[in-house]
């Protein structure tokens, strides 16, 4: 591992729906404060993915999709490689939706569209999906969820579940840390009021 934490978001002009690009930010922001140095890489054409420590596949539309089918028709395969090699790949919503069926070998199923906030064991986030799907999805070291947007800032433990071992091993015992943690579990809290 270099020196830098690698972290990819992958072709952000076409998944980034909701804004689930500021996910790595967050990530960013956590090592930094705990004394991780790292470097955010926006991925925009066809890349070698295994020089990155994390990587993060956004949301996006059904023709942000068809583009990018053909901007860079090994995407999901490369995605999956990974996921099977345990290094942590973040998949959103429709992200999700398209890595899980590439891994599982099946087509998600349907229903009405849910668009609500919901507590999933204690993980809050935003659905606005018609996928039926657990709302978060571990494989290996990879986490997929339906939640949009920038659900770490929200959900500073599953920020640093995700981050793993470089997390716990080092020094996150900063007042930033204790600060913006206390504002996520407000955040959480308010995200049920009427």
């Amino acid at each position: 591992m270099s020196d830098s934490l690698k972290l990819a978001v992958l072709y952000p002009g076409h998944l980034n729906l909701n804004g689930d690009a500021a996910n790595f930010d967050v990530l960013q922001r956590r090592l930094e404060w705990s004394g991780v140095s790292s470097e955010i890489h926006l991925i925009e054409k066809p890349t070698r993915l295994e020089s990155f420590d994390y990587v993060l596949l956004g949301h996006g539309s059904p023709d942000a999709w068809s583009q990018l089918a053909d901007i860079d028709s090994d995407l999901i395969p490369k995605l999956v490689k990974l996921v099977g090699e345990g290094v942590p790949v973040m998949a959103v919503s429709s992200g999700y939706e398209i890595l899980f069926e590439a891994l599982n070998g099946s087509t998600t199923k349907h229903a009405e569209r849910v668009s609500e906030f919901r507590d999933s064991d204690g993980v809050v986030g935003y659905v606005n999906s018609e996928a039926l799907l657990p709302e978060i999805t571990w494989i290996k070291n990879s986490l997929l969820t339906l939640f949009h947007g920038p659900v770490f800032a929200k959900n500073p433990e599953l920020a640093d579940k995700f981050l793993g071992d470089v997390f716990t091993s080092s020094k996150s015992s900063s007042s930033e840390l204790s600060y913006v943690n206390d504002l996520a579990a407000a955040s959480r809290r308010i995200a049920f009021e009427d």
